[in-house]
């Protein structure tokens, strides 16, 4: 841990100082007023300098960059790591490379995945706590644009069908595209369901006279997936959720949509999840290499 002492005219100017000697920024130090300014008479007689300490913040972000270099070489992925910091306990890693694909994953499982367990990783010791966010050429804006597609496409089919749809298990940042997207449809309304890491999202249709239909409950009464009708929900009524759930466990999940992500505290379940993610992930690195022809030999 670096901490400096440094005194100047006035406190902005001693902490100044003492930022430029660290090579930080103030959201990445701790500041301590030892001592106020003090004119003096005339300016001159009994001035006194400001003095204060600042002591630089175990750097989580840093930290953060280098375990996923080593994952990746762990994961026999070679990729380039750059780190950004678009704020306060935050952290951007950015990966590129010709084996982009592998970290990314089916529909970025892997890429998920390898976030999760960093945030872990990262805030498992000390108080301050980041948000580490992992985006891999792109793949993140792309996403955010399927499924803002996807949920209007799957709105439309709620309005015309009168019936629930489940969507696959997502990421607390993408169930908030579904959920911002349809905010202010006039037709249908969101809520998500389940724990993580196989939480999700619904989408039902308002509460609109057709036959006496179309009023599903809070458990996702009348839910339609790949076909089939789940009509577990029983006679009992319930309040309509709304699309942040009524406990806002989605709404606080940003990054995706260009929120500001936070830190979220891990589960057991979603840990083990990460982890198995990311094994078949190395174990497909690994098969990929093995079937890669290697030049012939000269005798």
């Amino acid at each position: 841990m670096q901490i400096v002492e440094k005194t100047g005219r006035n406190k902005d100017m001693a902490i100044e100082e003492a930022l430029r000697e660290l090579n930080a920024s103030r959201d990445m130090v701790v500041i301590e007023i030892l001592e106020d300014e003090k004119e003096g008479i005339l300016g001159i007689f009994g001035a006194r300098p400001a003095k204060v300490r600042v002591t630089l913040k175990d750097d989580k972000r840093k930290l953060a960059g280098e375990l996923l270099e080593n994952i990746l070489k762990y994961m026999n992925i070679p990729c380039n790591v750059k780190l950004e910091t678009p704020g306060e306990n935050q952290a951007t890693l950015s990966i590129d490379g010709e084996n982009v694909g592998n970290v990314i994953g089916k529909r970025g499982s892997t890429l998920n995945a390898l976030e999760y367990l960093l945030n872990v990783m990262v805030n498992k010791e000390g108080s301050d706590k980041i948000a580490v966010s992992i985006d891999a050429s792109g793949y993140r804006e792309s996403r955010v644009k399927s499924l803002e597609e996807l949920s209007l496409k799957l709105a439309a089919k709620v309005k015309d069908t009168n019936k629930s749809v489940e969507l696959e298990p997502m990421t607390s940042q993408e169930r908030k595209v579904i959920h911002t997207t349809l905010k202010n449809n006039t037709d249908v309304y969101t809520y998500s369901k389940g724990e993580e890491p196989y939480r999700k999202v619904v989408i039902s249709a308002k509460n609109k006279s057709r036959g006496g239909q179309g009023k599903p409950s809070e458990d996702g009464a009348r839910s339609e997936k790949s076909g089939h009708s789940n009509n577990s929900g029983g006679g009992n009524r319930k309040r309509r959720p709304s699309h942040h759930d009524g406990h806002g466990k989605d709404n606080n999940a940003g990054g995706a949509n260009g929120g500001r992500k936070q830190y979220a505290p891990p589960t057991r379940t979603a840990i083990n999840t990460a982890v198995e993610n990311l094994m078949k992930a190395t174990e497909n690195s690994a098969s990929a290499q093995l079937k890669t022809p290697s030049a012939p030999t000269e005798n």
